[in-house]
């Protein structure tokens, strides 16, 4: 289990589709700010933070098991590991780790967008 979280651990720091992700998440929330405004509600909504990031993860993660299906680099982890349920565990851990991530960048995001938008705006 350990080598298996080693090794899912380092795919997810070197990979760029995940660091994008952060990005996509903070273009996404800023088209929402503006076409909807600063309003109270979308602010309450952390400017539709839980549907962008639904949005991100369900991408990242299906083109995760895709291209270790298509590069069958899946098959050579379960070859190496006596445990397949290690595999999808360690995954399904760095995963969440991610959705903690994406929640901590949506939520500075949301800070920074109240700092320079909604001050002038929000009554």
């Amino acid at each position: 289990m350990r080598s298996s979280l080693q090794q899912e651990f380092y795919k997810f720091i070197h990979r760029r589709g995940y660091w994008g992700g952060i990005v996509a998440l903070w273009l996404l929330m800023a088209v929402s700010v503006w076409l909807e405004g600063t309003k109270f509600d979308s602010v309450a909504q952390s400017y539709d933070w839980g549907r962008w990031a639904a949005l991100v993860m369900s991408i990242l993660v299906a083109t995760d098991f895709g291209g270790e299906y298509e590069n069958e680099t899946m098959d050579t982890l379960f070859y190496k590991n006596t445990s397949r349920g290690g595999v999808f565990l360690a995954k399904l851990l760095i995963l969440l780790g991610y959705v903690f991530i994406l929640s901590l960048a949506g939520g500075r995001f949301t800070m920074v967008i109240q700092a320079t938008r909604a001050p002038s705006t929000l009554t």
